[in-house]
């Protein structure tokens, strides 16, 4: 993110526009959940309500929490998009669709996780999971193609595309198995080894695959500040809103969920960091 192009520098029409994206991504949001059925629930597989509402849903305010709620997640996204964007080597539709897939994606196998830790149905979440994912897509693109700039032609870094998404993924994959074992965050790890596995490293590559997308936006800056600006902002930001959603609807260990996330942020940025210093590394004449 460059000074000189960042978001102080964005006009208040392009803001209005980028404004008229997440009002409209907020209404396909409501009504994508309006349609899909038990979209806000946390039912298993035979219908059993697997957690108690939140004091929030008891007296009767979840529709104007959940709207506000996602009208402040949808806003941030749209914020993070336009400090990002202008740096960003993709047409500008491009740009909100690639935003759009990588922050979608991260909802949508989110919203799986739930079948491991808390046993809801598979087959619903599949289904539950695309009320976000598709609003948050359709968001992205119309950000795109409203407030995005061309992008400006940008060579990758030497080794990016062969080290970043793995680094990133495998660091992401330790920092949970530290949590599921030694923190005992709440997780399938012990009932349901194998899909834990697959979904944590499902995960990670989801991650790793965004942060390589993602990386030219953030500009030119040392490793360790792009590190925390993409763990700790892009990536840090959205993780810990999509996770405190639940408290908006349930009752939910709060320890738990600060836990989940600030190893997951920690993580992240700890691949991005590695990445980064090796590509550096490997960049310099010999």
């Amino acid at each position: 993110m460059r000074s000189d192009r960042g978001w102080l520098c964005v006009k208040w029409g392009d803001w209005l526009k980028a404004s008229g994206a997440v009002i409209v991504g907020l209404v396909l949001d409501i009504a994508a959940h309006g349609l899909v059925p038990n979209a806000t629930g946390a039912l298993s597989a035979d219908g059993v309500q697997v957690l108690a509402p939140s004091a929030i849903v008891t007296v009767g305010l979840m529709v104007p929490a959940l709207l506000g709620f996602l009208l402040i997640t949808f806003g941030l996204l749209a914020v993070v998009f336009v400090m990002l964007q202008s740096e960003l080597p993709y047409g500008k539709w491009l740009k909100g669709f690639v935003f759009g897939m990588s922050f979608g994606s991260i909802w949508y196998l989110g919203v799986l996780e739930s079948t491991l830790v808390l046993g809801t149905a598979f087959g619903r979440e599949l289904v539950a999971g695309l009320s976000d994912a598709i609003p948050i897509l359709v968001m992205c693109v119309l950000l795109g193609g409203l407030v995005g700039t061309q992008g400006r032609a940008r060579r990758r870094q030497p080794g990016s595309t062969v080290l970043a998404v793995p680094v990133v993924a495998l660091c992401y994959l330790m920092g949970r198995y530290v949590a599921y074992l030694v923190f005992h965050i709440e997780s399938g790890a012990a009932g349901h080894p194998v899909g834990t596995l697959v979904w944590t490293s499902a995960m990670g590559l989801c991650v790793g695959l965004m942060y390589w997308l993602l990386e030219p936006g953030l500009g030119e800056a040392s490793p360790a500040r792009r590190a925390i600006v993409f763990g700790g902002v892009v990536y840090g930001i959205d993780w810990a809103l999509f996770n405190f959603f639940l408290v908006v609807l349930f009752q939910m260990n709060t320890l738990d969920l600060m836990t989940r996330v600030g190893v997951d942020v920690f993580s992240v940025m700890l691949g991005v960091l590695i990445a980064e210093t090796a590509m550096r590394a490997g960049k310099r004449p010999s």
